[in-house]
């Protein structure tokens, strides 16, 4: 049986800021999974976020 997650989608995104581009959801297949990633500028403080589905993930189970 192949579980299916539903990952939310935001490709651009700033601080204190809706989701201004690609919102919605993906549904990750079983070599994909759900990624947010972040980038901060030089004095760390958060820059910008985006969301979505990962393809080509590895299998932790094996």
């Amino acid at each position: 049986m192949t579980d299916l997650v539903q990952c939310r989608m935001c490709h651009l995104q700033f601080p204190g800021e809706r989701c201004s581009r690609g919102r919605g959801v993906c549904t990750a297949t079983e070599d994909e999974g759900c990624v947010t990633g972040r980038i901060f500028k030089k004095d760390g403080t958060l820059w910008l976020t985006f969301m979505g589905c990962l393809e080509n993930c590895a299998n932790v189970d094996k």
